[in-house]
C-alpha cells in the first residue's frame, strides 16, 4: 500500500512541477505529505512543528496558536477528503494567509479578497485543464474560502 501511495505521489509531483504557478509542495513536500496523512493528530502536530521550526510551541503562545491553525487546517482538509495534492495546495494557501496576518498585518477583508482571487485562478485553471487533481472544484473553493473566513475571523 505504501509503495503504491509513494508511486502515486511521485507521479502527481511530476505533473505539478510542469505547472509554473503551482501552489502544491511549496510549504509541505510530497514526502512529508505521505508521512503526515498517516499520522494521528498528535503526530501531525509534532511534524508540522518541525516543518515550521517551532521549537517552543508548548510554551510560546504565538507558536502554539499558529501551530493550532495549521493542525486544524490539515485535519479539516482530511475531513473534506482532499487529495494529497489538494491538501498541500491548501496548506500553502493557509501559510500565505497566516503570514499576511502575522507579518504584514493585512486586515481580514484584504486577506479574504486575496484568497478569493487566488481561488478563482485555481478553479479557472482546473476548468481549463480538466485532468489536474491539484485544482479545486467550485464547491471545494467555496468551502475553503468559508473555512478561512471562519477560522481567521476567530483570531
Amino acid at each position: 500500500m505504501q509503495v503504491t501511495l509513494l508511486f502515486t505521489m511521485q507521479a502527481e509531483n511530476l505533473r505539478v512541477k510542469e505547472s509554473v504557478n503551482s501552489l502544491a509542495w511549496k510549504f509541505i513536500s510530497s514526502s512529508q505529505m505521505v508521512d503526515l496523512v498517516q499520522l494521528t493528530v498528535d503526530g501531525v502536530q509534532k511534524t508540522l512543528a518541525e516543518i515550521l521550526e517551532f521549537k517552543h510551541y508548548q510554551i510560546c503562545m504565538k507558536e502554539g496558536i499558529l501551530l493550532d491553525y495549521y493542525v486544524s487546517g490539515f485535519c479539516w482538509t482530511k475531513e473534506q477528503k482532499f487529495t494529497m495534492l489538494q491538501i498541500s495546495t491548501f496548506m500553502t494557501l493557509l501559510k500565505r494567509i497566516l503570514e499576511n496576518i502575522s507579518e504584514k498585518h493585512l486586515p481580514l477583508l484584504d486577506n479574504l479578497k486575496e484568497l478569493k482571487k487566488v481561488m478563482a485562478e485555481v478553479v479557472l485553471s482546473r476548468l481549463e485543464k480538466s485532468d489536474r487533481r491539484e485544482f479545486f472544484t467550485v464547491d471545494q473553493g467555496k468551502a475553503i474560502i468559508s473555512y478561512m473566513k471562519i477560522s481567521v475571523q476567530k483570531s
